[in-house]
């Protein structure tokens, strides 16, 4: 980031730092955690994205809510979503408290966090917390599905995952349920996340692995193991415990294969 041979890039340089990090790079984890402590809302959120799940760094869900909760303060929509669901789903001590889930869900929602609309879809429709309210609960997936889609067209692969979804299942008003273009939506993703790979996201191979774990889509070189442990060896606690389960489950577990079961519960 201080435009050795070319111009600052900014931009630039929180990417790969954050990929980095992802990975383990502690240096990165420190350049994030400075950026963090100095204000920078997406470097908090970020933070506390790779604190929620283990990735690259401890899995730590207080010191996760702690910078979701400072980059929601400055407005960041996807925290004040990731704040929702950490109370929504009990993780660390934030325990017990749904209301407080549904009120960032909204607040998240309204900022245009396609998550959060369509977490608050099925809270309207089966009033979780709230009355139940079945024309609320459309106008939030009407306008989830929108987001999603625009976000997908626009090269995300985690809305083209959401886009798959919703024509895999059909959605009365909004789309009729069609395998076809849902494969294609699925197959899109998992080629946008096959274009993160090139820059090592732990992430995006985790992704890969559950799309083709699902059978949602195919590939004629990688298989979900293939791809689960390509994200278990860039430190992705959640595929280490995926690749535990998987070998637990099979008949011809080893030792050798069980010390992915004992990385990810270290």
């Amino acid at each position: 980031d201080k435009g050795v041979g070319t111009l600052p890039d900014k931009v630039l340089a929180f990417k790969w730092h954050y990929l980095a990090a992802e990975n383990g790079n502690e240096e990165s984890v420190a350049w994030l955690l400075n950026r963090a402590k100095n204000g920078m809302a997406e470097a908090q959120m970020r933070i506390g994205y790779l604190l929620e799940h283990g990735q690259g760094i401890c899995r730590n869900y207080d010191e996760a809510m702690k910078w979701y909760s400072a980059a929601a303060k400055q407005g960041c929509a996807e925290a004040k979503f990731r704040m929702g669901y950490m109370f929504h789903h009990s993780l660390g001590m934030w325990q017990s408290k749904p209301m407080q889930a549904v009120d960032w869900y909204k607040q998240a929602a309204e900022d245009g966090s396609a998550k959060a609309q369509q977490e608050l879809v099925w809270i309207y429709k089966i009033g979780w917390q709230v009355e139940k309210n079945i024309d609320i609960a459309q106008r939030w997936n009407e306008s989830a599905f929108k987001c999603f889609l625009a976000s997908a067209k626009s090269g995300d692969a985690n809305s083209a995952v959401s886009i798959g979804h919703y024509y895999r299942r059909g959605e009365d008003g909004i789309c009729r349920k069609d395998e076809d273009i849902s494969r294609e939506w699925f197959t899109k993703a998992f080629g946008l996340y096959r274009d993160q790979t090139l820059d090592g996201s732990a992430f995006a191979w985790f992704h890969m692995a559950n799309l083709l774990a699902a059978g949602l889509c195919e590939d004629g070189e990688l298989t979900a193991d293939i791809c689960y442990r390509k994200a278990a060896e860039r430190k992705s606690s959640e595929a280490l415990c995926e690749l535990g389960d998987r070998t637990v489950n099979n008949e011809k577990a080893n030792d050798t294969n069980l010390t992915w079961y004992y990385e990810s519960a270290e």
